[in-house]
């Protein structure tokens, strides 16, 4: 529902490129093919949130490690 300021500065994403797009969007290339984050996914709904330490992809194609939480929007 919100993109704050810090996640297009480390990211390269506006909100207008993030809002409302699948969470693999920041994900390696690597991690969606083997469907991590649609397993971050199941994980925050099923118990409430799904944290995860792991390199992410920006906009330009560089990657960034990241200590993140998942949570559902209910």
């Amino acid at each position: 529902t919100d993109w704050l300021g810090g996640a297009a500065a480390i990211t390269g994403f506006t909100a207008a490129e993030a809002l409302g797009r699948h969470a693999g969007l920041i994900f390696t290339e690597e991690d969606c093919a083997a469907g991590v984050p649609d397993q971050e996914m199941e994980a925050a709904l099923r118990t409430g949130r799904a944290d995860g330490k792991r390199w992410h992809r920006k906009k330009d194609g560089n990657q960034f490690f990241a200590d993140g939480v998942m949570v559902p929007l209910w």
